[in-house]
């Protein structure tokens, strides 16, 4: 069963200048801040004083307000992952309209099902924003390829339209944030046994 959260909320104050924040060039689209959210969860088979908290799934949200029912709830913003932390890959994809996040999901879901996250309860989650709308989803990587990465990813439409004629043909663009910190655009990276 697929599920898709709808989250809708005031984000922080956008500060253009922030180096901090993820932009993807040549489109220039801004991300808002991602959010590292842990905690604890109770046991459901032990009620009353025999009830036990055990660590919760390690969830990504662009909510810094979330909670997501754990208990003594730790939330860090980041830009990319800890090897010691995180693992898989997390795709912060930008999208034009509502319909096309859930067109996304929708598809990532049927096509995917054994990359969801099934601890997790939320199969992809779809944020509103000031800077547009988002959805995050977690998966682990293709045989071969690395770990620990975040991916951003928005489209354009391309540069050499005009030699298209009347179509438009949109490319996708990456900003990958690597274990280290560092970043690439090379979304070659991702699938290396296809170069």
């Amino acid at each position: 069963m697929s599920t898709l959260a709808y989250l809708d909320y005031e984000p922080a104050p956008i500060h253009a200048a922030d180096p901090t924040e993820p932009v993807i060039a040549p489109s220039g689209q801004r991300f808002p801040q991602l959010y590292r959210l842990r905690g604890f969860s109770w046991e459901a088979e032990h009620a009353g004083p025999a009830a036990r908290q055990h660590p919760s799934p390690v969830l990504y949200t662009l909510d810094r307000t979330a909670t997501a029912g754990y208990s003594r709830t730790r939330i860090e913003p980041i830009r990319g992952f800890d090897r010691s932390v995180d693992s898989g890959w997390l795709y912060v994809r930008h999208h034009a309209t509502e319909q096309s996040a859930e067109g996304y999901c929708d598809a990532m879901t049927d096509r995917c099902p054994e990359n969801i996250d099934a601890e997790s309860h939320v199969d992809a989650a779809l944020f509103k924003t000031a800077l547009g709308i988002f959805t995050l989803l977690h998966t682990q990587p293709p045989p071969g390829a690395p770990d620990h990465l975040v991916i951003y990813v928005a489209k354009r439409i391309a540069a050499d339209r005009a030699a298209l004629g009347a179509k438009r043909r949109w490319v996708e663009e990456h900003l990958i944030v690597l274990p280290d910190g560092s970043t690439t655009s090379d979304s070659n990276i991702l699938f290396p046994n296809d170069a």
